[in-house]
């Protein structure tokens, strides 16, 4: 195994005081008299658009206070990011030992930018409106190997999402372990068994 992936939210960074902007946009949409569907969310994360253009795709046009109101959430959100107390010493020990090591994130686009500097320096970054999809879409993972070079099973996936970051990467050739941070160890036991 040559590299580590890592989901980012409930994994390596939580925030710390959630308001969930995108999902207040839909809600409105929905309360609005638009039928949404399941896929509506990732049509979201799947394209690097601002809360503005979200609406947009939706045909949608809130109020402008309502709009701002959203946007005061977001920014809220991305100041209040952070990582979890064992995530950077977890990467050090990866770095030293000569993994490469990245991110794969269904999120908005204006997550991205936060996370990077939580997380700088990284091999690489799979964000889902980067890469036109999310997990556990094939195309998420066929972009991992293509950028690190490697074939699937030469990657460890972590993450807390079973259908997109355990059962995603393990049909992709990927080996897959699930993180819960409310009770199954650390960052750094699940690594230690892992690896």
């Amino acid at each position: 195994m040559r590299a580590v992936i890592f989901d980012l939210f409930g994994t390596l960074v939580e925030i710390k005081t959630p308001r969930y902007p995108y999902r207040k946009l839909l809600r409105w949409i929905r309360q609005s008299g638009t039928s949404l569907t399941p896929d509506d969310a990732k049509r979201i994360m799947s394209q690097p658009v601002s809360l503005a253009d979200a609406a947009e795709l939706f045909g949608a046009a809130p109020p402008a206070a309502q709009l701002a109101a959203w946007e005061t959430d977001l920014q809220t959100e991305l100041s209040a990011m952070c990582v979890f107390p064992d995530t950077l010493p977890a990467l050090a020990r990866l770095r030293s030992t000569g993994y490469c090591i990245g991110l794969c994130s269904n999120l908005a686009a204006p997550y991205a930018a936060p996370a990077k500097a939580l997380l700088p320096e990284l091999d690489v970054y799979a964000w889902s409106f980067q890469i036109g999809a999310i997990k556990p879409d094939p195309q998420v993972y066929e972009y991992l190997v293509y950028e690190l070079q490697c074939r699937p099973s030469d990657i460890l996936f972590i993450g807390d999402s079973l259908h997109a970051d355990f059962d995603g990467p393990s049909e992709f050739g990927m080996k897959a372990r699930l993180l819960n941070r409310t009770g199954n160890g650390t960052l750094l036991e699940l690594l230690e068994a892992a690896l």
